[in-house]
């Protein structure tokens, strides 16, 4: 529960917040869920859910089909991590391998996986370079995070683009707050049991689809979050927008 002063000095933010918001002339969004909650109305907006300088996804059609699984970022227990390495007990395979990189709450339960199961590798908090190694170097990268609460209709899962930007199958649940097209690019569990996402790693892992699931998502980052792409929608914007009325 928040502090009676947090939440004294949060209701002054909301306030202060709400009256620029008046102010603004048009909008650039995470989720169109965002344009009821922040009172958009009849004011012009797009949504953009992220923005990339790679206008490409790297394709190695010399790397070997591997079994390296992935997954970066918070060691939260919300962003599914403990989710994550319960499924990857279910994996039958014992060649197969998973690495983690992050740090969090969840550290200590990271760590004692790692002991348990010599298939299971932690690397800490590492650089940006090292991780966006680690996911590359993999086949499969997991984000376990569920649509399970309210707030995932405000936000965007921005480790989703990074880990398509590799190239590589990405396992992901479809979140509120993801365009549709996303349903198209990733290996999507078809419920939150442990074993269904089981499944549906060892599915990405045998590259069922994967071609074509990279096709789209080269030309869905090309033509929306491209900074060109991005930057043209942003200037049409704004040259169209009607002026508020400034109190």
């Amino acid at each position: 529960k928040a502090h009676p002063v947090y939440d004294f000095f949060k209701k002054i933010d909301i306030q202060r917040m709400e009256k620029l918001i008046a102010q603004v002339d048009s909008f650039t969004l995470l989720t169109k869920y965002m344009a009821d909650k922040m009172k958009v109305r009849q004011r012009p907006y797009i949504v953009v859910e992220g923005i990339t300088d790679e206008a490409t996804i790297p394709f190695n059609s010399q790397k070997p089909s591997g079994k390296k699984i992935a997954y970066a970022g918070k060691l939260v227990e919300a962003f599914g991590v403990k989710r994550l390495i319960e499924a990857f007990a279910l994996l039958p395979d014992q060649e197969e391998t998973l690495h983690i990189c992050g740090g969090g709450e969840l550290k200590s339960y990271v760590e004692e996986a790692c002991r348990n199961d010599d298939r299971i590798h932690y690397y800490g908090v590492v650089s940006a370079e090292k991780a966006n190694e680690i996911l590359r170097n993999a086949d499969v990268l997991v984000n376990p995070r569920q649509n399970d609460d309210e707030y995932t209709k405000y936000s965007f899962p921005s480790k989703n683009i990074e880990y398509l930007m590799t190239g590589n199958a990405v396992v992901a649940y479809m979140l509120d707050g993801m365009p549709v097209d996303y349903q198209r690019m990733l290996y999507i569990p078809e419920d939150n049991t442990t074993k269904k996402l089981a499944t549906t790693i060892e599915r990405a892992l045998q590259a069922e689809r994967l071609l074509e699931k990279r096709k789209e998502a080269e030309y869905y980052i090309g033509t929306h979050l491209y900074v060109a792409s991005v930057g043209e929608k942003i200037v049409g914007l704004i040259e169209n927008a009607p002026l508020v009325q400034k109190n």
